[in-house]
């Protein structure tokens, strides 16, 4: 029950820290640097903590990251696409409202593939990847095309590595050490007083 209750609370984690980027990204308050930074802090947090109270295997541990991670991401970027979705079939509907939804489907479909080659979340991505977005520094920098994909790319390593790189040190983290130790003599104490 506890590998359970472990992975439903990354699940949540996950998605909740994915809005939160979403939500600060769309306020225009995403900080290029340290939302990656917080965002791995508190995947990571979330994987290793709670593994002080159970000893689960790191295999485990990496498979929660991993559903973390996936969580992490799809809501960041699933979010806006279903929101971006939304404002084409409302267009579309706009100019002809007795469309059916799998014909305003094909449509937009269409028009993806004529734009970008794809279709789907690929021609969101492609869309937003050429709209690009700035970097406030200075001089400003102007982030399109391939380079967005690196930078996105980057932003998902980031996020990663500080994820991977706790469950991987979970075994010398001085606080984990001391729950576990704790939570051992205070089983030994148990122990003890229930042999008197």
């Amino acid at each position: 029950m506890k590998y359970i209750g472990h992975a439903l609370l990354i699940l949540l984690v996950g998605v909740l820290t994915g809005l939160l980027a979403y939500w600060l990204d769309s306020a225009g308050l995403y900080f290029i640097v340290l939302i990656p930074l917080g965002m791995g802090a508190l995947l990571s947090s979330s994987v290793v903590f709670p593994s002080a109270y159970y000893d689960p295997p790191k295999a485990w541990l990496f498979v929660i990251g991993l559903i973390g991670f996936v969580a992490l991401f799809g809501t960041f970027w699933g979010v806006p696409y279903n929101a971006y979705m939304s404002d084409l079939r409302a267009d579309i509907l706009d100019d002809d409202e007795k469309l059916t939804p799998a014909e305003v489907n094909e449509i937009i479909f269409e028009e993806q593939e004529d734009d970008y080659g794809v279709s789907g979340f690929q021609a969101y991505l492609a869309q937003v990847a050429d709209i690009g977005f700035t970097i406030d520094l200075d001089p400003p920098l102007d982030v399109t095309g391939q380079g967005a994909y690196i930078y996105w790319g980057i932003e998902m390593m980031v996020v990663a590595l500080i994820t991977f790189g706790g469950i991987f040190r979970v075994d010398n983290n001085p606080y984990l050490v001391n729950i576990r130790q704790n939570r051992q003599l205070k089983a030994s104490r148990t122990d003890e007083l229930d042999a008197i």
